[in-house]
């Protein structure tokens, strides 16, 4: 049993007892796939230290403004590589733009950054 699952049984009656009564474990899920995080994922962790100065806007498929410092930040904001667990929810998540679903070009999310060094992408 992972660490995360094992806290939410030890500090959520609800969750305990669910567990005790049913055998229901709680579950972890991937964040959302987001235009945005399915761009990042596919930018090496290297290269996305080194763009900096990454600001959200509609074009990103947000309704913010906030500036991160570099596209790594972000990339964690927006959840990463790690499971949550479905009782938690993504800050991210609350400031998306839910109809948003077009695919984002490197070259748009790149205008909305104030450096980035010589990019190549993963397939």
């Amino acid at each position: 049993m992972q660490g995360k699952i094992a806290k939410r049984l030890a500090t959520n009656q609800k969750a305990h007892m669910d567990f005790i009564t049913q055998g229901k474990i709680p579950r972890l899920k991937s964040p959302n796939r987001t235009p945005l995080w399915e761009l990042l994922s596919k930018i090496s962790p290297s290269h996305r230290t080194r763009i900096k100065g990454v600001k959200l806007s509609p074009t990103l498929g947000y309704n913010n403004s906030t500036v991160f410092a570099n596209a790594e930040q972000l990339f964690n904001w927006l959840g990463g590589n790690k499971l949550i667990g479905e009782w938690e929810s993504n800050p991210a998540d609350q400031c998306s733009i839910k109809r948003f679903s077009r695919k984002i070009s490197l070259d748009e999310f790149l205008k909305n950054c104030s450096s980035y060094p010589d990019i190549r992408m993963r397939r």
